[in-house]
């Protein structure tokens, strides 16, 4: 799936909903185990390829799905 058939509606409303799960960059960078400062994470985080922004968000689901199987 090319980030051109991706809407801005669909961009916007997948940051939103992770900012309603509890998602905040700093504490979710953190705990993942990145140290990471030049990671962008919000709405546009995905237009490049952003291998860290994947972990970090993938890492928070995982957290949040569940977390003693998240290690």
């Amino acid at each position: 799936m090319s980030s051109a058939s991706v809407t801005a509606f669909e961009k916007e409303h997948l940051w939103m909903y992770l900012q309603a799960l509890g998602f905040e960059p700093g504490p979710a960078t953190i705990a993942c185990g990145k140290i990471v400062s030049h990671t962008h994470l919000g709405v546009n985080m995905f237009d490049k390829l952003n291998r860290d922004a994947f972990h970090i968000v993938s890492y928070f689901l995982f957290q949040v799905l569940d977390q003693s199987l998240t290690k």
